[in-house]
This record gives C-alpha cells, structure tokens and sequence, in this order.
C-alpha cells in the first residue's frame, strides 16, 4: 500500500495498491492532470486505452491524452466563455504592448535641446478704439492746401 495514493484512488475512494497501473502516471502531486483527462475521457474511457498497453506506452498515452484534453478543458466548444475574453483583452494587451515599446524606444533615443524662447509681452492700449474712425484725406480740389474730414465705415 502507498503512502501517498494516486489520484486515480483518490477519486475512487480506494487503497492505492504497489502494483496500481495509475501510479506512476497521475500522482498525487499532480492533480491538474488527472482532473483534466477525466472530465473530457472519463475514468472508463482511460482504463480502457491504458489496460493493455506496456508502460512506457501508457506514460505516452497519458500525456497525449492529457495535451488533447487541455484545450478541449479550457475551451469547450459549448461554451468558448474563456476564448472569447481573451479575444475581448487582446486590444487591451496590444496597447499595454505598444505603450511599453514606445517607453523604450524614448529610452534610447537622443535627448534633443529645446532653447527657451521669452514669451512675447502683450499690452492693452488704455483707450478703446472707435467705431468710426476719422482720418484727414486730401481732396483733388484745386486748393491742396484744403483738408477735409472724411468718416470711413
């Protein structure tokens, strides 16, 4: 009788036997396993592949067994729950990409010298300008020496 009983037993609610055929391939450290395989083969489906095998063969079997089934356990095809999160996360992740490599990419570039220009100063007039403004024009009269006032709109 093991000490530590495999998780073929252990989920049987069995003694685990020296000569048990599941020892070696699901220990009980490795829970992950065997929870996978069974919930997609079933434990009838695995003790009937592994039965007349040799045991190299079985270990082969297993972990074959064990890589069909893990995508079949993360993404069952009723429901692709977790397939389509990660397709809903993956512009999310492309941007976290991006920003990073735009972080780096301004790590290495060369620190450029920007000159401090003074900025200009602006200064109100304390008189408002008229609507209407009035300037001097001459007029084409004879007498040049005559002014007129002429309102511009």
């Amino acid at each position: 009788m093991n000490a530590n009983p495999c998780e073929v037993c252990r989920f049987q609610n069995k003694q685990c036997v020296n000569n048990c055929m599941f020892a070696l391939l699901f220990p009980s450290s490795d829970l992950e396993k065997f929870d996978v395989v069974n919930r997609i083969f079933g434990l009838e489906t695995l003790t009937f592949y592994l039965k007349d095998l040799s045991p190299m063969e079985r270990i082969d079997t297993t972990r074959t067994l064990y890589y069909e089934a893990k995508p079949c356990f993360l993404n069952p095809p009723k429901n692709p729950s977790k397939f389509l999160e990660a397709l809903l996360n993956y512009p999310y992740q492309k941007a976290e990409e991006v920003s990073k490599t735009k972080k780096l990419l301004a790590s290495y570039s060369r620190p450029c010298v920007v000159l401090a220009l003074p900025a200009p100063k602006y200064t109100q007039s304390k008189s408002k300008p008229s609507v209407l403004r009035k300037r001097k024009r001459k007029t084409k009269s004879s007498d040049e020496s005559a002014i007129r006032v002429v309102e511009d709109s």
